[in-house]
């Protein structure tokens, strides 16, 4: 089922005019989001970090979270206390947008009483989701 979600998803990213490029040489990260002077919006994929379709999928489904949520300018190469807030402002909003569009709360619950006991895999499985997506939803809306 992933591979027709990714599909629909890179339709998708290029309908709107965002840009989708391999970045081999953003090792520290799987992916970056960038709005240029133009207004054009950029996501660079690392794809030594696409181990599995899945995990590409999510990755831009976050990075495609970024553009929805809007993101707060900063400088990225800046260590100053601002940016370093902006940044993480923007990874926080992108996440709540993407877990709750592929992990929505409600059919988490729905899951979680009608399976029992279950584990993170079973529900990345049924979420069509990486695990780590699983965890972050988890803990996200037992904050909530």
């Amino acid at each position: 089922m992933v591979n027709n979600k990714l599909i629909a998803l890179y339709d998708e990213l290029e309908k709107s005019n965002i840009k989708v490029s391999n970045l081999s040489f953003i090792k520290d990260f799987n992916a970056l989001s960038y709005m240029c002077d133009d207004n054009t919006y950029f996501i660079g994929l690392n794809p030594d970090a696409c181990s599995s379709e899945r995990k590409e999928y999510c990755i831009l489904m976050e990075e495609q979270a970024h553009y929805d949520a809007g993101i707060i300018p900063n400088d990225y190469m800046s260590n100053s206390r601002l940016d370093i807030l902006s940044r993480e402002k923007n990874e926080v909003r992108a996440k709540k947008k993407v877990l709750n569009k592929l992990i929505p709360k409600d059919k988490l619950i729905k899951f979680l009483k009608e399976r029992g006991h279950t584990d993170v895999e079973e529900i990345a499985e049924e979420f069509d989701v990486i695990p780590e997506f699983v965890q972050q939803a988890l803990l996200l809306y037992s904050a909530s």
